[in-house]
C-alpha cells in the first residue's frame, strides 16, 4: 500500500520526546547533548539541536499533561514528530529483557479504547500491542485480564494527548522490556544504564529516518465519511465515541477493506439509547480490531 503518492512532503522539523522518569531520559539527553530549560517550572524540559524532550511523572494523566504543555508550548505541527520512550514489562518471558518494542496498538485499560499508530516507516523493532495501566501490575497480573502483549503506565496518555497535535502518522510509542510484570521496582540508578544501549539504537533509527515527513492524510473517502456520520448518528455515541470510531475506522481502511462489509444497517440497528449505542459500538470495535 503506497501511502506516499498523494501527499506533500517537507522536512522534519521537530522530533519531541517523552519519558516518565529523570533516569530514562537520561539516557536520551546524554547522548543527544539536550540542556534543561529552566523557564518551566511545570515539567522538566530539555533541548537541543532538533530535539524537545519532557520528563512526566508517572501515570498517563501526568504523561498527557507534559505531552500536551510541549507541544503546545513549544508550536507542534504537520512537520514534526511524537515519541514516547521509557520501560515496559512484557507479559510473556518470551520478549527478552532489554529488547525494544514498538506499539502497533495501544490500549488504554481503564476506557477501554485502542490507538493505532500509522507505522509507515521501516523499523527494526518488534511490533507488539501495548496496554496501558493506571497501577503498576506485579504478580504476574494474577487475577487481571491483560490484552496486550507488553504494558505500561504512560503510553495511552502520550498518544490520546499527542493526537490533538499531531496525525497518527507522526506518533511512535517505543518500550524496552523491563521485567516480566515482577514486583521489582527499577533501580534508579541502575536504569539510565540499562537504557543506554537501546536509545542508541531509538536514535540511530531517529536519524536515519528519510527526512520527510508526510503531512496529514485522510485515509477516509468522502463515501466513508458518511458512514461513519451514518453510523455515529444511528448509535447515538458521544463526541470522544465518535472520534474513536473514526481512528478505528482508519486503521481498518489503511489495512486495506472497505467499511462497507463492516458497517451495515443489520451490523448497525437504531439506537434508543446511548447504553444500547455503546455496546453496539463495543461490538463493531471487535470486528475491526478483534482481540
Amino acid at each position: 500500500m503506497d501511502l506516499v503518492s498523494s501527499t506533500d512532503e517537507g522536512d522534519i522539523d521537530m522530533i519531541f520526546l517523552t519519558t516518565a522518569m529523570i533516569c530514562e531520559a537520561k539516557a536520551l539527553t546524554r547522548q543527544l547533548g539536550l540542556k534543561r530549560v529552566k523557564e518551566y517550572r511545570q515539567f522538566p524540559i530539555y533541548e537541543g539541536d532538533g530535539y524537545i524532550l519532557v520528563v512526566s511523572g508517572i501515570g498517563k494523566t501526568a504523561c498527557a499533561a507534559a505531552t500536551a504543555f510541549m507541544l503546545t508550548r513549544f508550536g507542534a505541527g504537520p512537520s514534526d514528530l511524537l515519541v514516547n520512550i521509557g520501560l515496559c514489562a512484557s507479559t510473556s518471558d518470551r520478549l527478552d529483557r532489554g529488547k525494544t518494542v514498538i506499539a502497533n496498538k495501544v490500549i488504554d485499560h481503564d476506557s477501554g479504547r485502542h490507538f493505532f499508530p500509522d507505522m509507515i516507516w521501516k523499523h527494526p523493532f518488534q511490533e507488539v500491542g501495548l496496554e496501558t495501566f493506571s497501577t503498576c501490575i506485579e504478580d504476574g497480573g494474577r487475577g487481571i485480564t491483560i490484552l496486550g502483549e507488553c504494558v505500561d503506565m504512560e503510553a495511552s496518555g502520550a498518544f490520546e494527548a499527542a493526537s490533538f497535535f499531531l496525525a497518527p502518522h507522526q506518533i511512535s510509542i517505543i518500550k524496552i522490556i523491563y521485567d516480566y510484570l515482577s514486583p521489582v521496582r527499577p533501580d534508579h540508578a541502575l536504569v539510565t544504564d540499562f537504557l543506554v544501549e537501546p536509545c542508541a539504537r531509538i536514535l540511530v533509527w531517529l536519524k536515519d529516518l528519510p527526512m520527510e515527513v508526510l503531512v496529514e492524510q485522510e485515509a477516509l473517502t468522502e463515501e466513508d465519511i458518511g458512514l461513519l456520520e451514518w453510523a455515529v448518528k444511528r448509535m447515538r455515541l458521544t463526541a470522544s465515541m465518535a472520534w474513536e470510531l473514526k481512528q478505528l475506522a482508519t486503521y481498518y481502511r489503511l489495512s486495506g477493506w472497505d467499511l462497507k462489509d463492516l458497517i451495515r444497517p443489520h451490523y448497525v440497528p437504531s439506537c434508543k439509547t446511548k447504553n444500547e449505542g455503546k455496546a453496539v459500538f463495543e461490538r463493531l470495535k471487535r470486528g475491526i480490531y478483534p482481540e
